[in-house]
């Protein structure tokens, strides 16, 4: 059963807010130069941002392909081969390099699962992703230091959707594909902090090694397919022996929603395109 909806992006997405602690409601609908037939199944995620896609409007570029940008992000949609492509150019939202606990920007798309999966009862979950690293450009002047990157994993909710006392309550999994720091991006079990809208919830990062047998390069097609159950069953234990999910029955956690693309924290200017994405579950 794939749980994902819309594969070509044909209609189209949802807006979040720069700022989430403002709102997390959609701020606009882009509907492909009004095209799309039914309410968008994606997000477009711009977190921590300066330039806001709200204050801009779609066009059609010269290949026929759907575009939305501002001054440092353009999100490019090709219907007819089902691909999108995310460009964030953090040399026009960094005025200096990032320090320790500020934010940093974010182009993201989401999904929310409307078939519910318990991950202690999944067969398979089978992840299939096809992509390219576009563009991968340092622009800053000063050091690198390690807190400086560009990276995106592919990321997922496992939450409590019991209607109990933990109804909502979730864990971070994620597969990290791409670190600018790191060949193979390695495991991560922490706590979710590191910026001010942070979730304090708990983040269950595999190492990428279960799946990459060798770094992705710039300007290289990588096809990528993965089973992720055992993995997403040992996150939801781990989390529930370390004293996350308190109120709930590992039984009771779902697949919730999903998200993917660039988290940049250093100056940097990165686009990448994905194109294939699917959730298969039994």
């Amino acid at each position: 059963m794939e749980l994902l909806r819309d594969l070509d992006f044909s209609d189209g997405f949802e807006l979040h807010h720069v700022e989430k602690r403002v709102t997390d409601r959609p701020v606009a609908i882009f509907n492909l130069k009004n095209t799309a037939k039914q309410y968008p199944s994606w997000q477009l995620a711009q977190w921590g941002c300066k330039h806001n896609l709200a204050d801009v409007t779609e066009r059609v570029n010269q290949n026929g392909a759907y575009e939305i940008c501002d001054e440092s992000k353009n999100v490019t949609v090709d219907v007819e081969r089902g691909t999108i492509s995310l460009e964030l150019n953090t040399s026009q939202e960094y005025t200096v390099p990032r320090q320790e606990g500020e934010g940093w920007p974010h182009i993201l798309i989401e999904q929310k699962f409307e078939k519910k999966t318990k991950i202690m009862q999944a067969k398979r979950i089978m992840l299939d992703i096809e992509l390219c690293i576009d563009k991968m450009i340092c622009r800053q002047k000063e050091p690198v230091e390690n807190i400086h990157t560009a990276q995106f994993s592919w990321i997922f909710a496992l939450a409590d959707r019991s209607g109990g006392k933990g109804e909502g309550d979730f864990i971070w999994f994620g597969c990290p594909i791409y670190d600018r720091r790191y060949p193979l991006p390695g495991e991560f079990r922490a706590k979710d902090g590191g910026k001010p809208e942070n979730t304090g919830k708990y983040i269950y990062f595999i190492d990428s090694k279960n799946y990459l047998q060798e770094p992705v390069a710039v300007g290289k097609r990588v096809h990528l397919k993965f089973d992720v159950t055992e993995f997403m069953k040992e996150a939801v234990l781990d989390a529930k022996s370390k004293g996350y999910l308190p109120d709930s029955d590992v039984n009771d956690i779902v697949l919730d929603n999903t998200n993917l693309g660039w988290e940049v924290t250093g100056t940097f200017d990165v686009g990448l395109t994905f194109y294939r994405l699917s959730v298969d579950v039994q």
